[in-house]
């Protein structure tokens, strides 16, 4: 054991007041059994202590930043900003009739140099090779050489890595430009409504080169009247079909059947818009607003219209369908031989082509070449992208070409005009231009022009009806809601002829369609037969289904109340 030795400081200190070695033991003693406060002020002199290190070390790191790293030039925070410098004229934001966004701005940096500042052109191209490998660098040395420009783009639309690097060269001569960029936030989805702007953010596609002059001026957020829910579903379930049927391509349009405002507008395959370049034609192809396609049966919808507006035949007249139907050298056939008689209702279920040429013949080739025209199905569709086609139709319209538009064939037009124009068959009989603006709910609704009387459209809802509830559109009802609508089939044309194997496959219809509030058209661009629908690729197989499924995703949404069971017998 070692001998306690007492402090020598302690001992002097006890003989100079006289007290003894004992009793000096005795005060240590009693001080280790003071309370625990008594040791509270060196704990906070320890305390102290260690703050004072750690601003030491802090100190030290603000020193080491403001005065060594000063040497190798300030240190740089780079980020993407929505808000550009004060200066900067904004694009206006496209948004959807929600409030969501479609397309807005987000700041990003060009490296640009001023040729007469640069001080190592060797080092500095050598620099920018290494962190731009793509740069043609001999290009870049011939316009770093003029001495005679001051500004020459190295490289626009930096990332905060690249900007990064190009400032720690450390070369005078480069410098930076803040330029507006547009932002996509639902990319492909809404591509081929919304389009895309170039480097210099001009317009070239869609609403934004439509609306390009007054989106450059930065005033309030264009709303169109898009739906990015509705897109979605709609989006999705046609690209299933697409994908069921091994189909190359393919369609959809829902528009509001009063307004003709467009919620949805599909066109697959779609592209993205951050790199349109890269995108091959096929994608790049609006198949809702500029390809035109013949889409077979269901034209024969506005044949009956025409027929019943006219007075060409009666709501309950019998027309002998029985075939074939010789005119000159050509013969018109139904899918299935029908022998007798039907009524209008009857030959738009059946789909017969004898009747509705017969019907058509009733008419006349000039009202209803009047007629379609006055469903916008003779014109440019009046719709705000710049990608529309004209339809087309025969120059001479004879008897033989009066029967064959009857039914769909020999007339070619954009899935949304045929769907604007079936909108205004179905509404009431007033057509308006589809728009991919949001109208102004307060605003009073625009007249539009009449095309059919209410009573004729209130008959041809009615058929329309029976065609899902007895005919070829059976696979179109949807559960809970009331739809109508017509099966579409054609037969492409090829090299002055028609291809039987390839085919377009369209369901047309409206819900609810006692009332219709919206119009629903379904398009498959060259659908293949499975093994499940019997050999068969027909607008009912293909398109129906997709229809069906869509009502019933987007029916709720739209605020469409279900009918009750014992209604669906009514």
């Amino acid at each position: 054991m070692t001998a306690y030795t007492p402090d020598p400081s302690a001992h002097v200190l006890d003989a100079n007041l006289g007290l003894s070695a004992e009793r000096a033991r005795a005060g240590a003693h009693a001080k280790e059994q003071r309370h625990p406060r008594a040791v509270a002020p060196f704990r906070l002199w320890l305390l102290g202590l260690v703050f004072f290190g750690l601003f030491c070390v802090i100190g030290g790191k603000i020193f080491h930043l403001a005065v060594i790293a000063e040497a190798r030039g300030p240190l740089k925070v780079i980020e993407y900003v929505l808000d550009g410098p004060a200066d900067e004229h904004q694009r206006s934001r496209i948004q959807d009739r929600r409030g969501r966004i479609l397309a807005d701005n987000v700041y990003r940096k060009a490296a640009y140099a001023d040729p007469k500042k640069i001080q190592d052109l060797e080092a500095t191209l050598q620099g920018l090779a290494e962190i731009f490998p793509t740069l043609d660098m001999d290009d870049l040395r011939r316009r770093l050489s003029n001495k005679n420009r001051s500004f020459v783009y190295i490289k626009r639309g930096l990332t905060p890595k690249e900007e990064q690097a190009v400032w720690n060269l450390g070369e005078p001569g480069l410098e930076f430009l803040a330029e507006q960029h547009r932002v996509y936030p639902k990319g492909n989805l809404t591509a081929h409504v919304v389009g895309f702007n170039d480097i210099d953010t001009v317009g070239r596609a869609g609403v934004e080169a439509y609306f390009d002059p007054s989106l450059q001026q930065g005033v309030a957020p264009l709303e169109l009247s898009i739906d990015v829910g509705i897109q979605h579903i709609v989006a999705e379930e046609l690209a299933a079909t697409i994908e069921e049927f091994e189909a190359p391509a393919g369609a959809a349009i829902l528009l509001d059947a009063n307004t003709s405002e467009v919620l949805s507008l599909v066109s697959l395959p779609d592209y993205d818009p951050y790199n349109p370049g890269a995108q091959s034609q096929a994608q790049l192809r609006n198949r809702a607003t500029f390809e035109t396609y013949e889409l077979g049966s269901v034209f024969k919808v506005f044949t009956v219209a025409a027929a019943l507006e006219s007075g060409a035949v009666r709501e309950d007249e019998e027309i002998d369908v029985t075939g074939p139907l010789q005119i000159g050298p050509h013969t018109i056939k139904d899918f299935k031989p029908y022998n007798g008689k039907m009524d209008p209702k009857t030959i738009l279920s059946k789909s017969s082509n004898i009747g509705s040429a017969k019907l058509a013949l009733r008419v006349g080739n000039r009202a209803q070449k009047r007629f379609l025209s006055s469903l916008g199905l003779l014109t440019h569709a009046e719709i705000e992208v710049q990608e529309v086609s004209a339809p087309k139709y025969p120059s001479n319209w004879r008897k033989t070409q009066t029967i064959t538009i009857s039914y769909g064939h020999g007339i070619a037009a954009s899935p949304l005009q045929v769907a604007n124009a079936f909108a205004a068959v179905v509404n009431g009989g007033i057509y308006r231009p589809a728009t991919l603006v949001k109208r102004d709910p307060t605003a009073p609704l625009h007249d539009g022009n009449r095309v059919i009387s209410e009573q004729t459209s209130i008959k041809v809802r009615k058929m329309l009806d029976h065609v899902v509830r007895e005919g070829t559109g059976g696979n179109a009802g949807a559960e809970g809601y009331r739809v109508g609508g017509k099966t579409g089939t054609a037969d492409k044309p090829s090299r002055g002829a028609y291809n039987e194997d390839a085919r377009i496959a369209t369901f047309l219809g409206a819900f609810p369609i006692e009332d219709p509030k919206y119009v629903l058209l379904v398009m498959v661009d060259e659908p293949l037969p499975q093994e499940y629908t019997y050999g068969y690729a027909t607008g009912g197989w293909v398109a129906a289904p997709a229809f069906k499924r869509i009502v019933e995703r987007t029916a709720p949404i739209l605020g469409i109340e279900q009918i009750l069971p014992a209604e669906e017998s009514d």
